[in-house]
């Protein structure tokens, strides 16, 4: 009897050896809530010694209000369920837990339960750190964007803007080129009477009446009054593009 008290007391010790050595904060309580096992952690996680909470109440100790998580989580361990409780901040604290409640079993009896709790505060920070970066290279992806989207716009504007200039520098050349032509035809005409006037009195000069000789100048004299008006008008023309006339 004394070998065996002797083993589960130290199977006791080295249970309390790995459970106070390990990083996680662990309490055991029994069917009554009575806590029996509080580790070194969850002395430093919730500032409260060994002595100020094994053998006592958890209600006692952490007077938690009606309906709180953390009770509803001991009882739950007590009826043979898991529960588990994502990050939240300690009252009063920068702290940021993390905790998970599971049933003690001997054989099929539920006979206590264990609580374990994870002091998550860098773990935490991590990840608001990173969400604040994730978010600020949201915005200057979204800045980007929206400058990538402006300098299209332009170069699309530029772009039009190029395309509109040259289809109206083919619009001019077309009004230049039929101009010339029109120009061309209308002064032919006169020429070819002054030339044709000028040719027939060449070679029947001594021959011509007086009449004809009067009825060829007069016809030279006006198709020459023709040109004239001609490129007068031409000359108005360019005046006017350059705005040397001014209209009333």
């Amino acid at each position: 009897l004394a070998k065996s008290d002797a083993k589960m007391r130290r199977e006791k010790e080295f249970l309390d050896m790995l459970i106070d050595s390990s990083g996680e904060g662990v309490t055991a309580f029994d069917t009554n809530l009575m806590c029996t096992h509080w580790n070194k952690a969850m002395v430093r996680i919730f500032d409260r010694s060994t002595h100020e909470v094994v053998g006592r109440h958890l209600r006692d100790v952490f007077p938690f209000p009606d309906g709180h998580a953390v009770p509803e989580m001991l009882l739950s361990a007590l009826q043979g369920e898991d529960r588990y409780m994502p990050e939240h901040i300690l009252p009063g604290t920068g702290k940021y837990l993390e905790k998970a409640s599971f049933p003690v079993r001997d054989g099929s009896k539920v006979v206590g339960g264990i609580m374990i709790v994870r002091d998550v505060t860098e773990r935490y920070a991590a990840q608001r750190e990173l969400a604040k970066h994730h978010s600020q290279l949201e915005d200057l992806v979204a800045e980007r964007t929206a400058d990538l989207r402006h300098t299209e716009a332009q170069l699309r504007a530029a772009i039009q803007q190029a395309e509109q200039a040259l289809t109206q520098e083919k619009r001019l050349r077309q009004l230049y080129r039929d101009f010339v032509s029109m120009v061309s035809h209308q002064f032919r005409t006169p020429l070819a009477i002054i030339d044709s006037s000028a040719q027939r009195m060449a070679r029947r000069g001594p021959q011509m009446s007086d009449e004809e000789i009067q009825m060829r100048a007069g016809k030279i004299r006006t198709a020459a009054g023709r040109l004239a008006r001609l490129l007068e008008s031409t000359l108005d023309g360019a005046r006017m593009d350059a705005g040397g006339i001014e209209f009333h």
